[in-house]
This record gives C-alpha cells, sequence and structure tokens, in this order.
C-alpha cells in the first residue's frame, strides 16, 4: 500500500522485525527465553514508534518549508507556534530588556531577529527555513500527552486523536498509555506478563496509529500544498 510519508513506509518495513522476534519467541521452549524475546519485542515496538512519529513530523515540516507555499497557506496557530518557539529559542528581547549597553551590532541582531519572523507580519511571505515546528518528544516525555502537544502545533486541535478510525475500524488511543507501561515495566523492572497474544495485539495498534497519523498528515499537507 503506498502511503504519502517516507517514514510511514520505512515503519511498516521495520516494524517487521517484531513479527520475527514473535516468531523466536514463539519456537523457544524456553520459558525464560521467550520472555526475553517477548520483552524485547514491547521495547522495539515502542522505540520504532517513537521514532517513526519524530521523522514522519520532520517530513511533514520539511515539505512545508520547501514548497515555496506563502505563510497565509498555514493556520495562524502554526505561525504562532513558530514565533513562541523562536522567542523562546532566541531570547533576544529578554537579553534587550536586560542590558542597556547598546551598539550597532546588537541592533544588527535585532533587525536580523525581526526579519526572521516576518512570517508573522506579512502573509504574503514565503514560509522558509525559519519557520519553526517542534518534531522531537522532549527528553524523557513520550507519553500519549506529549503526541498529542506534537501534533497541536499544526492547527490547535487538542482532539486530534479522538475517535479515530483506520479502515472503518476504531481505534482506541488509550491503547498507547498500556503500551508504554508495558514497556515502562520491561525497562525499569525487567517484568512482562504478557504473551506473544498481548505483543501481536499492541503492535497492530501501532501499525493503525501509523496509518491514521499518514493519512492525517495528508490531509493536513493537501490544504496548504499540492500533493
Amino acid at each position: 500500500m503506498p502511503y504519502t510519508f517516507d517514514a510511514t513506509t520505512d515503519f511498516f518495513t521495520s516494524i517487521d522485525e517484531i513479527d520475527i522476534l514473535l516468531a523466536f519467541a514463539n519456537d523457544n521452549d524456553n520459558v525464560d527465553k521467550r520472555n526475553l524475546f517477548l520483552k524485547l519485542s514491547i521495547v522495539s515496538l515502542v522505540t520504532k514508534l517513537q521514532i517513526y512519529i519524530e521523522k514522519v513530523l520532520d517530513e511533514y515540516i520539511y515539505r512545508i518549508i520547501n514548497s515555496g507555499i506563502k505563510s497565509n497557506c498555514v493556520s495562524i496557530h502554526m505561525r504562532m507556534n513558530s514565533l513562541q518557539l523562536s522567542v523562546l529559542e532566541n531570547n533576544i528581547f529578554d537579553k534587550l530588556t536586560k542590558h542597556k549597553n547598546f551598539s550597532q551590532d546588537k541592533l544588527d541582531r535585532i533587525i536580523a531577529y525581526v526579519n526572521s519572523i516576518d512570517y508573522v507580519l506579512d502573509d504574503e511571505k514565503i514560509i522558509g527555513e525559519n519557520f519553526k515546528f517542534r518534531t522531537q518528544f522532549s527528553l524523557g516525555k513520550t507519553g500519549k500527552n506529549e503526541l498529542v502537544q506534537l501534533f497541536r502545533q499544526i492547527d490547535g486541535n487538542e482532539h486530534c486523536f479522538n475517535e479515530i478510525e483506520v479502515d472503518g475500524e476504531a481505534i482506541d488511543f488509550n491503547s498507547l498509555d498500556t503500551l508504554l507501561q508495558l514497556r515502562h515495566s520491561v525497562v525499569h523492572r525487567d517484568a512482562f506478563s504478557g504473551t506473544d497474544v498481548t505483543v501481536a495485539g499492541h503492535r497492530d495498534f501501532c501499525k493503525k496509529l501509523a496509518k491514521f497519523i499518514d493519512n492525517y498528515l495528508r490531509e493536513k499537507l493537501k490544504s496548504c500544498i499540492e500533493i
């Protein structure tokens, strides 16, 4: 099946490794070894999903930045989000208010910074490399709420994962919490009480979630560029 984003195609290729680990688990009569493969499956599955989300968002914003579209083609929320990230990153106005040693160099830096955020000032400005968009999870925070906040940058929608469907089948987004809790138990307590059926169920959930994300971002791209 063709996907909009290369990241999605790569994800479905990489997730085949989960099936290999499950096969090793099922073919092993030693309980400890079987559990080892199941634990590896859970950790690997979460890692692949998190890598996918960051890569697909990287690809999404790359297409926007490199499509030559005007500022008014993206949502006001996305523009203001970019401005917020830019201000936090540069901290230039904070420096201006705290220091009184003004110079031509400081003025030039202020002017350069204001010019770098001209997508906020002018609807006709072409979005370029200065446009900010967070694609990475915060360090140590990879949960459901963090995922929602990454996608919220697009148009401020905090409910994009509510009542989601793929191929006419509903997906329980809360399953992500269960998966992350399983991974946490394996990593921090070396404990896992599930079976191959448990892992297979979470594998299928991740596949459906990836398909939803690919479709969702495709629709968002269609609203501002031709794809």
